[in-house]
């Protein structure tokens, strides 16, 4: 899967092709891209993160009602409708496909949210 470099921000979470597990970029290059994790990397060697029900719940959305495809994050207006396995995410005149973690978590900054996690705390 390749994603253009400008999709990626500071703070992202991606894969590391190299590595096991995630990391969160901290410094963005020309050509290269320094995680938490390992320096120098290639942006070949970075893949987004599929965003899953997991991932949301680990990030204070919950779902309306059980069996429910509908996602609600509190006090932030923030619904997410997962269809077919992609969320979508819609605002008044507005609608988005959410499929890669960073995707949600450039929306989560732009409503303020900077905390965000892939993985539980006791994995970190």
């Amino acid at each position: 899967m390749t994603i253009n470099k400008e999709d990626y921000s500071l703070g992202d979470w991606v894969n590391i092709s190299k590595l096991p597990g995630y990391a969160q970029i901290t410094r963005l290059e020309k050509y290269e891209v320094w995680t938490d994790r390992l320096n120098e990397l290639s942006y070949n060697d970075i893949e987004p993160i599929l965003l899953t029900e997991e991932i949301l719940e680990r990030n204070g959305f919950y779902k309306c009602q059980e069996g429910e495809s509908m996602w609600i994050l509190d006090g932030h207006g923030t619904i997410l409708l997962n269809l077919d396995g992609h969320f979508w995410v819609s605002f008044t005149s507005m609608s988005m496909s959410i499929i890669y973690v960073h995707e949600l978590q450039h929306l989560l900054r732009r409503l303020g949210i900077r905390e965000f996690k892939v993985e539980d705390d006791e994995t970190d």
